[in-house]
């Protein structure tokens, strides 16, 4: 109940809250608005005050009306931290609560005890053990499994890791599911049976059937509960139950109860005093309040200027009617000084502080606006730099709010963690780190409802400081607490109807935290661990190797896991599901209408206009209903399609369904490579090895020299420069010895050397400025003849060339060795079709028959001029119908017909080689039959030429622009099963918007669609040497039939280098291919 006195007209305004904590946001939206535009007329100070302007005076408003009025913003704070009540300690909160756990079992009763105690780590190690024994069994207990997995979702709801409790508790419920068949169940118990126990069904299958009512009332209600928990309430409310509709017991969600009482308010008036010079006319008090709301308005969007203009108009105003020296005039000058310091205007800004200062010291008013004028005061001179002389201050404003408050109030708070961010300033680390830890175990960082991510912000800083002063052990322990709760965020916010395809900050803010976690391993590591076990070097190893591939998450990683939880939901007769939730995603995201993270806007009103907030709730509600729906068919969609971990050991089983990851002339080598002036960190993993080291270059200087290097092999590539691109095509002298120094800072380390010595193949997962340059070219010894010998056929072909000494696959991340190698497995009974090529596309419109052209020597598949062929944003029919034929990518579609002993009907060549032929086969299913696709044509890049959004590849033409380009979208959109798509086309790598990591375009929508390997090119590729290149290595594979995709790319690059009757030896012919996916045999 809300109960507000408006203008003390005593008029009662009544809302009925019921349920509003769970669900309707809407209803809730409006209230807050109604609650905020009663409240409009008082001034809000951050002391919690109010100032009503009457008609007829200027005078404060009396203290009862202060508090009525306060009592609805609390009860509103309430309502808005809801869900800092979801995912409390189950079990005395439901109302008889008495689950059908085993009582004689010592295990489970252990269980128990241990998260009654609050010992959740041990409940979960003894409900795991139960679950393990239940499920070795020969003839498994349905029920044990069931208990255990409530048992194991409990322990790990208490440690807040919903997202894994939510995995537990659907795979509860469907164990539970043949209990209740969808047609009704035999001896289905009547109204009296549930209510008595009696099921009417004899010997133990009544027994089960009972456990079984019992159990999937708990299950269902602590999974509402969990999803709540989640921020997803939709989905909480469209859980369909297993229970027959008869009149069941029903168990009252521990979180649908009302707030039953208000804890009390302090009110203080801005000042003793309340005597003013003269009444407030109606005019000025209309003309104050807009210029406050405008200074309001202006400081949230940035307009400091505007703003400081507003607040010197209301200066003089109240300097008029309250005097210099009043506590309202005083409250102008610090807010005029708050204004003009985010200007950088610190000396005018300090004089309007002291100002402000003086007035309350003369008043004598040692109460909160003297706190805030003090800290106002001290980030001033902090921030000139004399941080020194802005400690007195805040010590004297955290005694003033300690004084009035209490210790553990907001305002003292709030003071304090400012004196441990002056004490940083100051480098005094451990006084700094003293105070955020004593103030984070206050538990009252925050009001409403972003406290905990500023509670995560200041573990994070906690971990850093603890960093900084050597103490690397605590800092371990303090960022793997603090990285742990931010990948339970990231993985809630990939759940559901909080999903979005953009880039989210929760995945931004797990990223970063993970990266500092695995630096301060490798840190504590290097001084040779800590004093317990679990710091050990090779345990820091382990636990940093899975933290760093959570720190850097490409986008073609993301797109493989959400292709590996399709195909698993097709598996489970959610297929179709699964399209459906991916499209209404889609939808909405495209629509501008993206979830705003949860710790930010949790009611995803703020920002919004009426009609976008209707059009959101809409599209809310439908995805609501299929994620319901997908979650029930498949309990593992949603962990499937977020990226996850591969351990060390799993990737080193020599046993069991992991033996298949890592063979064992295998080696997998993860980069982390931070922005700016960071080193990185680089793995190495072996089947019997296992090491790491620190990059011997910053990221910053890795960028620049992969950019020189690939300048200087092609000027039109993606991501050079335009200064580069505007000298025109072509390439220069390759630098070797900057390969070299690449390759020692890489790869370089004894650590690295042990690993990779033996293995044959290396499986790279690169990040960052990685993504953009093929490995192979990279050189591993000390270059002969110096840099004039760097376009000489005879040296170039000497080099030490990494290609020389190992075959090379890319993996957009670790856990997608997992993924590829799971999904070629699958494959071989449905493809029946083993080619399907795309060449030489008729450009002209004409139909003319052009397999049988001649093409130009040198002539490469990169349209000349990238900006003509695009006007306002569009694709220029007049405009490619210039590009220059490809007659060569037909003969390569025809070598590699022959290789794979495939009919040529399959491949295709003029006008039939068109988007419209590829979407009708993929339409009719016949695409998703094929064993190789490719698409041997011309390239664009995104972000070069007018408008260009998404990388795309030409077909031929069609009756619209559209219909010539088959985009990076449109690709994710295809349904395949291909083991190889080769995309002979230029700069297929290329990311999919200017200036984004490489391999994120192109190569993300064919691992949405379905490959598990693609051949894609970094640069503008030469169309006579890919037309030999390509089809060798299909050859290759298809001859030597022991031989990897990664060993024949390998030979059939080196072939293309020594070949001695043609220059190839520059890497701009050899070297622009690389392998993405997986190495193994064809």
């Amino acid at each position: 109940m809300c109960l507000v006195d408006c203008h003390g007209n005593f008029e009662k305004r009544k809302f009925d809250l019921v349920g509003l904590v769970d669900h309707d946001w809407q209803k809730l939206g409006k209230i807050v608005k109604i609650c905020y535009n009663i409240l409009a007329n008082y001034r809000w100070e951050v002391g919690l005050k109010y100032m009503p302007i009457t008609n007829s005076s200027a005078s404060l408003v009396s203290k009862s009306k202060s508090l009525r009025s306060m009592k609805l913003l609390v009860l509103l704070a309430l309502l808005l931290s809801g869900a800092a009540s979801y995912g409390q300690r189950i079990g005395p909160d439901i109302e008889d609560y008495r689950p059908p756990f085993s009582n004689q079992n010592s295990t489970v009763a252990e269980a128990l005890a241990a998260y009654d105690a609050g010992n959740d780590l041990e409940s979960e190690r003894l409900a795991r053990k139960l679950l393990s024994r239940a499920l070795s069994q020969r003839k498994p207990d349905m029920m044990k499994i069931v208990e255990a997995r409530f048992i194991l979702a409990q322990a790990l709801g208490g440690q807040k890791r919903l997202t894994e409790a939510e995995i537990e508790y659907r795979l509860g419920l469907k164990l539970l599911e043949p209990y209740f068949p969808k047609n009704g169940i035999s001896g289905k118990p009547d109204a009296k049976a549930l209510a008595t126990g009696s099921y009417g069904v004899a010997g133990a299958q009544g027994i089960a059937l009972a456990t079984a009512h019992q159990w999937v009332g708990y299950f269902e209600i602590l999974l509402k509960d969990n999803l709540k928990g989640q921020g997803r309430y939709r989905e909480s409310e469209l859980i369909v139950s297993l229970l027959p509709v008869e009149p069941r017991r029903t168990y009252d969600s521990m979180t649908d109860q009302a707030v039953s009482s208000l804890p009390p308010i302090k009110i203080d008036p801005c000042s003793n005093s309340v005597v003013v010079l003269r009444p407030m006319t109606q005019a000025e008090a209309v003309s104050r309040d807009e210029w406050s709301n405008a200074a309001i308005s202006h400081s949230i969007s940035g307009d400091w200027p505007s703003a400081e203009r507003e607040l010197r108009k209301k200066l003089v105003l109240d300097g008029s009617i309250f005097g210099p020296d009043h506590c309202e005039t005083a409250v102008d000058h610090r807010q005029l000084a708050q204004s003009l310091f985010q200007q950088n205007r610190w000396t005018e800004a300090e004089i309007e502080a002291r100002k402000a200062l003086d007035i309350l010291d003369q008043l004598q008013a040692e109460d909160r606006q003297t706190g805030f004028v003090l800290g106002v005061l001290a980030d001033i001179v902090t921030k000139s730099g004399q941080a020194s002389a802005g400690e007195p201050f805040l010590r004297r404003a955290v005694s003033i709010f300690e004084q009035r408050d209490g210790r553990v109030s907001q305002a003292a708070i709030d003071a304090r963690l400012d004196l441990a961010a002056n004490l940083y300033a100051q480098g005094r680390l451990r006084e700094s780190e003293e105070i955020y830890r004593s103030s984070l175990a206050s538990g009252r960082l925050i009001d409403f409802d972003n406290d905990e991510e500023r509670s995560l912000e200041i573990q994070e800083f906690i971990a850093y400081l603890a960093d900084r002063q050597s103490r690397n052990s605590d800092a371990v322990r303090d960022y793997e607490k603090v990285c742990a709760r931010r990948a339970e965020l990231r993985s809630q916010s990939g759940r559901g109807g909080a999903v979005s395809l953009l880039e989210s900050e929760d995945q931004a803010a797990m990223g970063s935290c993970k990266l500092r976690q695995a630096f301060a391993m490798y840190r504590l590591a290097e001084k040779g661990g800590g004093n317990i076990d679990s710091n050990g070097p090779e345990a820091l190893l382990a636990r940093a190797f899975e933290a760093a591939q959570l720190a850097s998450v490409s986008p073609a990683a993301e797109t493989l896991a959400r292709a590996s939880a399709r195909i698993a939901a097709a598996q489970s007769d959610a297929g179709e599901l699964a399209e459906r939730y991916e499209a209404a995603i889609r939808a909405r995201d495209e629509s501008g209408l993206a979830p705003i993270p949860l710790w930010r806007d949790r009611y995803a009103t703020y920002s919004r206009t009426f009609e976008e907030r209707a059009a959101r709730d809409r599209q809310d509600q439908e995805i609501a209903g299929i994620a319901a729906q997908l979650a029930q068919l498949a309990p593992l969609y949603w962990q499937l399609r977020t990226p996850q971990t591969l351990s060390i050991a799993s990737l080193q089983a020599r046993h069991g369904p992991d033996r298949i990851l890592l063979g064992k002339d295998e080696a997998i080598v993860l980069f982390l490579v931070p922005p700016g002036n960071q080193y990185g960190l680089v793995f190495a993993i072996s089947k019997d090895n296992m090491g790491w080291s620190r990059i011997g270059m910053t990221g910053e200087e890795l960028a620049g020299d992969i950019a020189g290097l690939r300048a200087g092999i092609d000027s039109m590539a993606y991501g050079v420069s335009s200064e580069i691109r505007a000298q025109g095509p072509g390439y220069q002298p390759f630098d070797r010895q900057l390969a070299y120094k690449l390759y020692q800072a890489l790869f370089g380390s004894d650590e690295i050397q042990r690993v990779i010595a033996k293995p044959k193949t290396l499986i790279i997962v690169p990040s960052g400025p990685l993504t953009t340059l093929p490995p192979g070219l990279l050189v591993t010894r000390p270059p002969q003849g110096g840099a004039g010998a760097d376009d000489n056929p005879v040296f170039l072909r000497q080099t030490g060339w990494l290609l020389r000494d190992k075959a090379i696959a890319l993996l957009p991340s670790v856990a997608s060795l997992r993924t590829v190698r799971q999904l070629t497995s699958r494959r071989k009974n449905s493809q029946s079709i083993p080619l399907l090529a795309f060449t030489n596309p008729d450009f002209s419109g004409k139909g003319d028959a052009l397999s049988s052209q001649e093409e130009p020597a040198g002539q490469s598949r990169a349209p000349g001029n990238f900006t003509s062929y695009f006007r306002n944003g569009k694709p220029s029919a007049e405009a490619l119908r210039t590009l220059s034929p490809l007659p060569n990518t037909w003969k390569e579609g025809m070598a590699l017909a022959a290789a794979l002993h495939s009919s040529s009907d399959n491949v295709l060549a003029g006008t039939d080689a068109s988007k419209a032929e590829l979407m009708t086969r993929n339409r009719d299913g016949r695409l998703a039959r094929v064993r190789v696709l490719e698409f041997a044509t011309h390239g664009l890049v995104a972000g070069i030429g007018d408008d260009l959004a998404e990388p795309a590849l030409v077909l031929a033409a069609g009756e619209e622009p559209e219909d010539w380009l088959l985009t990076a979208s449109e690709a994710a959109a295809l349904r395949l099963n291909a083991d190889w798509v080769l995309l002979s086309a230029c700069n297929t790598a290329s990311p999919d918007l200017s200036g984004a990591e490489g391999l994120s375009g192109l190569v993300k929508s064919f691992f949405y669609a379905g490959a598990s390997a693609l051949l894609v090119s970094h640069w503008t590729v030469s169309d006579e040497s890919t037309a030999k290149l390509v089809p060798m290595v299909i050859a290759l594979g298809q001859s030597r039939r022991n031989l990897s995709r990664a060993e024949a790319l390998r030979e059939a690059s080196l072939a293309i280098l020594d070949d001695a009757d043609e220059d190839y030896s520059h890497p701009v012919y050899w070297a622009p291919f690389t392998l993405i996916g997986d190495a193994s045999r064809f």
